[in-house]
């Protein structure tokens, strides 16, 4: 077990408590359905404050806080989720918002929040972005070997332009890359070992703002943003993955045990998307969102059913998970992160669903009864059919 300094819940509280004492405003974690109308779901820290950025009229301070986000960009973006164990749709994000500082003292206060929490910097390497010398700068007077620094020339996985919605915020941004013990020679290395390099935060300065033609102008009130997943900094703490930090240990866990019960095996890929998305949907439905045909709704909805297509093929029948969605809720009650709803109100909406699969999943089969040449992209088409459903809608009872 880790100890409380690198307990998910008492780096949380380590993160808040430095920045309380440095004078930051704290805030709690915003309802994750945003009103800004560029998201569906908030899915950065710096989402709830874009206009004390933007705003000349609104004089910001610095401000720090622990924002509840969900990702879900596009299909390519799932199916990271499993295959990548340090990627998740819901996650806790800490966030903070510095203004009236010049990069060196930003990188300053960056490299006082890694000493607080005990982060080696002799591990971390950096990606800058070409064109902003402004962190380099800053990053070799604060001693680090330029061989730790990556020059980003364009877009890609760790980014170099962040643009924060349609007319939003415009920034450049620093990543730190942490290893696990190897030196890095290039960021192909870090993207072709997750499990050695890890993407741990990303620090913006937020200086300009986008137009309608997409150009951009300057802002009177920049800052800098900093984003840091806090299941990613449990797993660099811990020494190991997201889904085997304290808090996220046990769900996998129960999803296991629950296959064990029942006597089929699920693997290890499929345990890991079923802990991430039976986590989201506990929060989900904690933020008053139920499953529906719309927007928030849907995304909900298609979580709950990409959760029973991955447990019934693996079981090769319907099972329900009623009992494990009410083990989750419990957990995430103790875990860390309070839910106000019931687990009696989860279990409800995800049986609900559960029965309406099975019901399709029933007419599915009586469809190929009756027309035997039934493709899948036909059942797909007409009953929202997946493919790994299709072994269990084609087997002879």
């Amino acid at each position: 077990m880790p100890n409380t300094a690198t307990s998910t819940s008492g780096i949380k509280k380590i993160l808040l408590e430095y920045h309380r004492k440095s004078g930051y405003a704290i805030f709690e974690s915003f309802p994750m359905v945003a009103r800004d109308p560029t998201v569906i779901f908030i899915n950065a820290t710096v989402t709830p404050f874009k206009n004390w950025f933007l705003e000349p009229t609104i004089v910001p301070k610095d401000y720090a806080l622990v924002q509840r986000c969900l990702r879900m960009g596009g299909a390519n973006e799932l199916n990271e989720v499993g295959a990548n164990p340090y990627y998740h749709t819901f996650f806790e994000m800490f966030g903070s918002g510095t203004f009236s500082v010049d990069h060196k003292e930003a990188v300053s206060y960056l490299f006082n929040l890694f000493e607080a929490l005990r982060i080696d910097k002799r591990r971390l390497y950096f990606t800058t972005p070409e064109g902003d010398r402004g962190f380099e700068h800053a990053l070799l007077t604060h001693k680090i070997k330029p061989h730790r620094i990556f020059t980003l020339e364009s877009n890609g996985v760790f980014w170099g332009t962040w643009r924060f919605g349609k007319l939003g915020p415009v920034g450049k941004g620093l990543t730190v890359i942490y290893s696990r013990g190897a030196r890095m020679e290039s960021l192909e290395q870090a993207v072709s070992s997750p499990d050695e390099f890890i993407e741990l935060l990303n620090f913006i300065y937020i200086a300009e703002r986008e137009t309608q033609n997409g150009t951009t102008i300057p802002i009177a009130r920049p800052g800098f943003d900093l984003g840091m997943g806090v299941e990613r900094l449990a797993a660099v703490l811990q020494g190991c993955n997201n889904y085997q930090i304290d808090s996220m240990e046990p769900l996998a866990q129960s999803v296991l045990k629950f296959g064990r019960e029942r006597n089929f095996n699920i693997d290890e890929i499929a345990v890991r998307i079923v802990t991430d998305h039976l986590r989201a949907i506990c929060i989900l439905i904690n933020e008053n969102i139920r499953p529906g045909a719309k927007r928030h709704e849907y995304i909900l909805r298609k979580l709950i059913r990409r959760v029973l297509e991955i447990m019934w093929e693996s079981a090769d029948r319907p099972v329900h998970i009623g009992i494990l969605a009410d083990t989750f809720a419990s957990h995430l009650n103790r875990l860390g992160i309070p839910l106000k709803v019931p687990a009696a109100t989860i279990t409800e909406h995800v049986e609900k669903e559960t029965d309406g699969l099975a019901e399709v999943l029933r007419k599915s089969k009586h469809a190929i009864k009756r027309s035997p040449g039934a493709t899948p992209d036909i059942l797909k088409d007409r009953y929202g059919i997946s493919p790994k459903l299709m072994t269990i809608i084609s087997r002879k009872e």
